[in-house]
């Protein structure tokens, strides 16, 4: 049980790829807020910054989410709230993505769905903070499925803003087999402004399969850091990492605990504060394309 992964690339970066699915991108004066929570097993109720003022009308609001599948089983049903107000996932018309696993089977676990949610239409106005609910399932997932849950709530927040420096935004989606090492090789970027940060933000949750494993992360063949831990909300032991993040203004800021620095971060299982946001602009030698990432599972219990 390995890794699930939403890049978003910041600042004048706009991305069309190999190998993955670049889901939305855009150009526009404003900013952009990306939270979330590393949700394993978990349902809990969490209060998530947002950065921006209270009040904001924001331009759009993407909604991720993924979950563990099994052979005979996808997970569809999940009830949620935002500031209150009730979802339910598969009444919502969600884009969805399956992938499959290359790595020796555990249990029933062949894979992962993602669901992506435009929620635009529902919420039209947005606070400084957001409230996201995570509901129990109840009946869900079956016995022969037990970690066949939906996981990992997080949202794409834009706001467009014209008084504020262009930025790009572009959500890009894993659609690569679960396996020891992935590659991802992002190409036909635009050109950056590398005088301001570039920012890159990860989505992850079930990141190994017990409290002493996790990834190892690699970009254009340097060192960027590991992760071995979980975000500081600890759902469950076995969740991971959003890189939260704020960016306006040329000025890239993290939310949650997560630091813009160069390294991915979080390496002792037992302090839960696992930093998946970083600052890219080091590894690019002022080119961004193309970009190779690669993160690689760095052992402990497959």
């Amino acid at each position: 049980m390995k890794i699930f992964l939403v890049l978003i690339q910041i600042n004048f970066i706009s991305t069309n790829v190999n190998s993955q699915i670049t889901f939305y991108q855009e150009i526009l004066n404003g900013e952009v807020s990306f939270i979330g929570t590393s949700s394993g097993d978990g349902n809990a109720t969490i209060t998530l910054p947002t950065n921006l003022a209270d009040g904001t009308t924001p331009k759009k609001v993407f909604f991720i989410c993924h979950g563990q599948k099994g052979n005979n089983y996808i997970p569809t049903f999940k009830k949620f709230k935002i500031d209150g107000n009730p979802f339910l996932l598969d009444t919502l018309n969600p884009s969805i993505l399956l992938v499959g696993n290359n790595t020796i089977p555990s249990g029933d676990y062949n894979g992962h769905v993602t669901y992506i949610v435009d929620l635009t239409n529902y919420i039209n106005v947005v606070n400084s903070s957001i409230e996201i609910e995570w509901i129990y399932d109840g009946f869900f997932p079956p016995n022969d499925c037990p970690g066949c849950h939906i996981a990992a709530p997080t949202l794409l927040i834009i706001n467009e803003n014209i008084s504020l420096p262009k930025i790009s935004i572009s959500l890009i989606l894993n659609n690569k087999n679960n396996d020891d090492i992935i590659n991802l090789n992002i190409e036909n970027l635009n050109q950056a402004n590398f005088s301001f940060p570039i920012g890159l933000g990860i989505q992850t949750d079930r990141l190994g399969a017990s409290i002493v494993d996790g990834y190892n992360f690699e970009i254009n063949n340097q060192n960027a850091g590991s992760i071995s831990t979980t975000d500081p909300d600890l759902y469950c032991i076995y969740s991971g990492a959003i890189g939260c993040f704020h960016y306006g203004n040329n000025v890239l800021i993290g939310l949650t605990g997560d630091t813009p620095d160069s390294l991915f971060s979080g390496t002792d299982p037992l302090i839960h504060n696992a930093d998946g946001l970083i600052d890219m602009n080091s590894y690019l030698n002022n080119v961004v394309s193309p970009i190779d990432f690669e993160f690689s599972y760095n052992g402990g219990i497959a």
